[in-house]
């Protein structure tokens, strides 16, 4: 079992609010946070998201990931050069919209597992769109999630946690 803090990361957009935590050490050497799932309905921002999953599996980015910045190539296929961290940035990144009864049904099911290997030391984090045309909609959304979703958040002295 893991004693990092897990994290499931709603309205994950590109990814900012995930990444800030998982850097965050706390002033030890070791990372407190992981990333456990985050889910992302907008293509180009999922297609972010998923590509810093695969690199954070990496102590150093591969060379091939420098060499595309450096403009000396095409962008690299990571499923065949980095099989097992692509294949884990890809089960880690959901393109999903949330408040659908099929995702809130596959992200309980994930939020149950999630807490059985993190000691239930899971934190939920989220970004929803902030333009005011869509603030009913999310509130909306907000307020799916919580029915279809078989937990509650608790808040203690260390934030906020799933039970």
């Amino acid at each position: 079992m893991s004693s990092k803090i897990h994290i499931v990361d709603l309205f994950s957009g590109p990814g900012g609010l995930g990444e800030g935590f998982c850097a965050y050490t706390a002033g030890q050497d070791s990372l407190k946070y992981q990333l456990a799932v985050s889910i992302e309905k907008d293509a180009a921002a999922h297609k972010t998201l998923r590509l810093r999953a695969f690199l954070r599996h990496f102590e150093k980015f591969p060379d091939e990931y420098y060499e595309f910045l450096a403009g000396n190539g095409d962008f690299p296929y990571w499923p065949k050069l980095h099989p097992s961290e692509w294949n884990a940035a890809v089960d880690e990144t959901w393109h999903a919209e949330l408040g659908t009864p099929e995702t809130a049904a596959a992200l309980a099911a994930r939020i149950q597992t999630i807490k059985r290997t993190s000691q239930q030391r899971t934190l939920l984090i989220g970004g929803p769109p902030l333009r005011q045309s869509q603030a009913a909609s999310m509130l909306h959304i907000i307020y799916k999630i919580w029915m279809f979703l078989p937990f509650a958040l608790v808040a203690s002295s260390k934030g906020l946690y799933l039970p």
